[in-house]
């Protein structure tokens, strides 16, 4: 009879090893599921945040008036210390557009060249279409936002490259100075 209750023993051990083996794999998935929910949310302001270069076209001439970029916020919050880096349509960089709070919101910036700031006052862009078409340039690889750096408001910071590419500030982004 001993022999039997060793038996049992032995299976009840086994059970108890494969139901420990089971909570951890159980424990890891749901773990896993918990990392990702965190991130997408950290990231769900981030990602609402964009921008891209295009031009201001007279609809009655279609002569182009104006080139600029159109930034974009579409969360519900602010996000702070924005800097903008695009480029021309040659390629060469255009001077950073440094704003310190963008609202929610799509906006229309001019490239300003005699202003001493360089940039226009971003613009609402339903405004401004009254007046003025507003082209995305997307077409020319050259000319472009290049990056883009902000902090959203829960104070994490984040950078977009050229190809929307959304990264956590100091993540290293392929292709830019600090980047692989």
């Amino acid at each position: 009879m001993e022999w039997l209750t060793a038996v049992t023993s032995v299976f009840a051990l086994g059970a108890a090893f494969w139901a420990a083996l089971t909570a951890r794999g159980v424990y890891r998935i749901e773990q896993a599921r918990d990392d990702k929910a965190r991130e997408q949310a950290e990231r769900a302001q981030a990602t609402r945040v964009f921008g891209w270069v295009a031009v201001a076209v007279d609809p009655a001439s279609g002569e182009v008036v104006g080139r600029g970029m159109v930034i974009v916020n579409l969360s519900d919050a602010p996000v702070y210390s924005v800097e903008i880096f695009a480029t021309r349509q040659d390629g060469q960089p255009e001077p950073r557009l440094r704003l310190t709070i963008l609202p929610p919101g799509t906006f229309y910036v001019e490239r300003r060249e005699a202003d001493r700031y360089h940039w226009g006052f971003p613009d609402d862009i339903e405004q401004l279409r009254q007046d003025w078409l507003i082209r995305p340039i997307m077409k020319k690889p050259t000319w472009q936002v290049s990056e883009m750096t902000y902090t959203d408001a829960s104070e994490r910071q984040w950078r977009r490259d050229g190809r929307g590419v959304l990264l956590r500030a100091g993540a290293g982004l392929p292709g830019h100075p600090g980047g692989a």
